[in-house]
């Protein structure tokens, strides 16, 4: 089915702003939003809870994820050299950094919700990620 709709400019420039941060383009995302407002329930979000989950769901880039497995398993397989520990640990130190902000987030989310936070996680379907 195809549907014309007439937008506000100001929400059209928000409709593109927000596609582009998710990657698609304006007609996927509005179709996502429709979906998850329709046919999931989601309720609509203020901005603070858009910015909340926009933080949570940000993260580190494949290459980064490569090399911080290559180093754990160079780690695991004890042939790390002290340069290698180092950035290992600098990286960790930044995964830790970001975990605690994730879940201080998801914290904030779950309470405006009223939901435990164990919930909201398995509603987000939040797992961790294999370094495999």
């Amino acid at each position: 089915m195809t549907l014309k709709l007439d937008l506000p400019s100001e929400l059209e420039h928000k409709l593109h702003r927000e596609a582009q941060i998710a990657g698609v383009d304006e007609s996927e995302f509005a179709r996502r939003v429709i979906e998850d407002r329709l046919i999931h329930g989601s309720a609509m979000l203020s901005e603070d809870e858009e910015l909340l989950l926009r933080e949570i769901d940000r993260g580190f880039s494949d290459p980064w994820w490569d090399r911080y497995g290559e180093l754990v398993g160079k780690r695991e397989d004890e042939s790390l050299s002290e340069f290698e520990r180092q950035e290992l640990k600098v990286l960790t130190d930044a995964l830790e950094e970001y975990n605690v902000r994730r879940i201080s987030c998801l914290a904030g989310v779950a309470k405006r919700h009223g939901v435990a936070l164990e919930e909201l996680i398995k509603q987000l379907d939040l797992k961790p990620r294999s370094l495999d």
